[in-house]
C-alpha cells in the first residue's frame, strides 16, 4: 500500500473542482466524478483521482465537449 496517499474530504474536493458539495455528492449517487473512498460515513478522495478526473475532461476545441461530455 502506497505511505504518500493524500485523502482529501469531500467538501475540499468540491472546492478544488470549482462545485459545491451539494454536486459532488449527487455525482457519487449517479456514479459521475472522480473516484472516491468511504471509510466509515466519512467520503474521501485521493489527490492523484481529482486530478485524473480533470485531465481527463481536459479539451482543445469546442468541438471536443461533445466526445468528452460527462
Amino acid at each position: 500500500m502506497n505511505q504518500d496517499i493524500q485523502l482529501i474530504r469531500s467538501p475540499k474536493a468540491a472546492r478544488m473542482l470549482g462545485i459545491v458539495p451539494g454536486t459532488l455528492r449527487a455525482w457519487r449517487v449517479i456514479g459521475k466524478g472522480p473516484k472516491y473512498t468511504k471509510i466509515g460515513e466519512s467520503v474521501f478522495y485521493r489527490r492523484e483521482d481529482i486530478a485524473r478526473y480533470v485531465e481527463d475532461r481536459e479539451v482543445a476545441s469546442t468541438s471536443d465537449e461533445t466526445v468528452k461530455a460527462q
